[in-house]
């Protein structure tokens, strides 16, 4: 697995040319790429793994503005059986992967986040966790603000 520019890029909050969000989309990426960075810095990963993981923040959702036919479109059989709001995930891993990104483990956190995945890594788990958990999000708060002190500690739990 190589470093790749749009990694890097994505890590400072800059998008590929093809990503479709709003500014309120982009305010939440940016939430979760804050809460993956401090995560992934709390288990004492190496700098280049924060990078991916602030990454991972904001192309998460890097297509979810796009029209839900198009991405259906773009997927072909692969968009069989998902429904409407989960394809954006997996439509950014595929341009990634398009774009020259060899990380499986990243390309599947990013196509799984909404759904999960059995075969997540640590990474995957915690986007799931953080994509739900981020402060932005006007639901149950408490009970999330305590979710969200318990990691990354109780991350599997």
């Amino acid at each position: 697995m190589s470093r790749h520019a749009i990694i890097a890029a994505a890590a400072r909050g800059r998008l590929p040319a093809w990503a479709r969000f709003s500014a309120s989309r982009y305010a939440h990426m940016q939430r979760v790429a804050e809460l993956l960075g401090t995560w992934a810095e709390q288990f004492g990963l190496p700098e280049h793994e924060v990078e991916r993981w602030r990454a991972v923040g904001y192309l998460h959702d890097a297509l979810k503005g796009v029209d839900a036919e198009e991405l259906r479109d773009e997927l072909g059989t692969a968009a069989e059986g998902l429904p409407d709001p989960v394809l954006h995930g997996p439509a950014a891993a595929r341009r990634l992967a398009a774009e020259g990104i060899d990380d499986e483990a990243l390309l599947r956190a990013i196509a799984g986040h909404t759904l999960g995945d059995a075969e997540f890594d640590r990474l995957g788990c915690c986007l799931y966790a953080a994509d739900f958990l981020e402060p932005g999000r006007n639901l149950r708060n408490e009970w999330r603000a305590g979710l969200r002190a318990r990691m990354p500690e109780d991350w599997p739990e």
